[in-house]
């Protein structure tokens, strides 16, 4: 890989329950080998679970980083409704990188130059063009994730995915323009179309921002790509 450095990516891949390892490990058979993984659960109504073929609610979510023309070809086989060999039902996303430690881009450089299978996904990024679309994150804190995908629905969201975590700044950190940050919060991961983005966000920030109890900040990053795989 000579000349200019391949932009890298990080890929989310949301998941059945105790699928999250069969995936990593397919992930591994296409070239994909730096993961971290945690348990979730899902808000979407039963009737969109039956669209995405997803059987339950708990979920698994795996934080995938690849080349970018790694994850291209990846999200293109995933979309494949021809293929047979996918471990695990669920969607997919990749979001793009700024930066990344030098000796881990190294290493992967590497492993992508050991790889005999490289193909141009040019073509898969001008395949999936049209879909314009953009990951909304919301933290929020415990126990308020209810109210906050209610309003996040009616501003046009179908669903979300919910990670728990922790507050990780100094403990004894002077309140922030007054407002005191619960240790206990939890992470909703909402994706939809850029033209409900603002909406969504706007919505959100109003009735469940940080002068409210539910605490909330809200982000959004626009997806490079995605898909669903059943």
């Amino acid at each position: 890989m000579e000349g200019k450095k391949e932009p890298i990516t990080m890929l989310i891949t949301v998941v059945e329950r105790r699928q999250g390892i069969k995936m990593i490990q397919w992930y591994g058979e296409q070239g994909i080998t730096f993961h971290y993984q945690s348990a979730g659960r899902g808000t979407a109504s039963s009737e969109l679970l039956d669209v995405l073929g997803f059987g339950g609610t708990e979920r698994d979510v795996i934080f995938s980083m690849a080349f970018r023309s790694r994850t291209s070809e990846v999200l293109k086989i995933l979309g494949d409704k021809e293929s047979d060999n996918i471990p695990g039902k669920g969607i997919a996303f990749a979001l793009p990188l700024s930066a990344v430690n030098s000796l881990l881009a190294a290493d992967m450089e590497q492993k992508e130059i050991e790889m005999t299978d490289i193909k141009n996904s040019g073509t898969a990024m001008e395949e999936h063009e049209h879909k314009k679309s953009s990951l909304i994150l919301v933290t929020v804190n415990q126990g308020y994730t209810d109210e906050v995908m209610n309003t996040a629905r009616e501003a046009g969201a179908r669903g979300g995915t919910i990670l728990k975590a922790r507050w990780a700044g100094q403990e004894d950190a002077h309140p922030f323009y007054g407002i005191s940050f619960q240790g206990e919060k939890e992470i909703i991961l909402i994706m939809t179309h850029q033209s409900k983005r603002n909406a969504i966000m706007e919505t959100i920030n109003m009735k469940h921002g940080l002068k409210t109890e539910a605490g909330a900040i809200v982000c959004s990053a626009a997806l490079e790509d995605y898909a669903r795989f059943s």
